[in-house]
């Protein structure tokens, strides 16, 4: 069982409104406002069975939300994804407003990773200094 799953019902609602700035307490609401049952019990169930198994998690947010993003080319020539620097603190939101909920259940991750390698060629790209803005700006919503 993967607690990505149970959250994946949340990005459909927080999609269409992704181009508006959205504080931490917005984006909390959304997702609370359509957690379903079910999803409500896979997650006390997961958070049961690491508990069980004494598993300590560790969450990765891939990658920002498309609509937060540019593209650019790489030096391969290739698109890429890259952070717009507007959105930082958006994002920032996303993710604290996702570890609040998590916390609800017990789910404490012991790691996590802000973005999957944010230099990388699949994923969102961040400058030193963009991605140093994205941890303080999370850091201080903990």
């Amino acid at each position: 069982m993967s607690a990505g799953c149970g959250l994946a019902s949340h990005l459909r609602s927080l999609r269409t409104n992704l181009k508006i700035t959205c504080r931490l307490t917005r984006v909390l609401n959304v997702i609370t406002e359509h957690e379903d049952q079910h999803q409500a019990e896979m997650l006390r169930q997961f958070q049961q069975e690491l508990g069980a198994l004494k598993v300590q998690s560790h969450l990765v947010f891939w990658q920002m939300p498309p609509p937060w993003c540019v593209s650019v080319h790489g030096s391969e020539g290739k698109e890429r994804s890259h952070v717009e620097p507007g959105h930082i603190q958006d994002f920032s939101n996303w993710i604290v407003a996702h570890l609040l909920y998590l916390k609800r259940f017990g789910i404490a991750p012991v790691a996590v990773e802000l973005i999957n390698e944010p230099d990388g060629a699949s994923n969102t790209n961040y400058t030193p200094e963009e991605y140093d803005s994205l941890l303080c700006n999370v850091k201080c919503e903990l």
